[in-house]
């Protein structure tokens, strides 16, 4: 199946990386310290270069669900946005990938981080294939999120033991009760 390139993850260099984990780190710096405006400055600056919406709250609170490297490949990303005209078939491969974050990593076209940088043997030279299956599964979560109605798609993924077409026809299948003005 062709997947829509929208739905594909930028491809990023390992110092892009690096250099978005280091604004991370001094966020984090920034807040401990109390530099809560500085902060919000830095916040500001990664939103308008990655076409983000984050806030302060998530650089103080990510390390309980998420590594260093996840969070900046996270905001490495734009904010997903509801696409034109999807289909079931597409809704069902982004299941798929939810499902099976191996499976995303395969699926990729490019690799999600490109090495562009000599480094020494001591130093990390990739990203970890858990981080990036973390990465990609909360990336389509969100992408599937935007394109159905359905709330709390994701206990259908994480909690039934469904099949994706099982899963889409009941996103599709829902419709939001509209409740009159009072």
């Amino acid at each position: 199946m062709r997947f829509r390139s929208e739905w594909t993850p930028r491809s990023l260099t390992l110092s892009k990386l690096q250099e978005i984990e280091q604004a991370i780190c001094a966020i984090e710096a920034l807040l401990s310290d109390g530099a809560s405006e500085a902060a919000d400055e830095q916040i500001g600056v990664l939103n308008e270069t990655y076409g983000r919406n984050e806030e302060a709250d998530l650089f103080q609170n990510y390390e309980d669900s998420m590594s260093r490297t996840e969070l900046a490949l996270r905001l490495s990303q734009p904010e997903p946005r509801p696409s034109q005209h999807v289909t079931r078939a597409e809704l069902i491969e982004l299941v798929r990938r939810i499902q099976d974050p191996d499976y995303a990593i395969s699926a990729l076209v490019a690799p999600l981080v490109v090495n562009d940088i000599e480094q020494s043997e001591s130093a990390q030279s990739e990203v970890s294939s858990a981080d990036q299956a973390a990465f990609l599964q909360e990336y389509y979560l969100d992408l599937l999120t935007v394109n159905v109605s359905l709330p709390g798609i994701s206990d259908l993924i994480f909690w039934d033991d469904l099949e994706a077409e099982d899963i889409v026809d009941r996103a599709l299948a829902y419709q939001p009760i509209i409740l009159p003005p009072t």
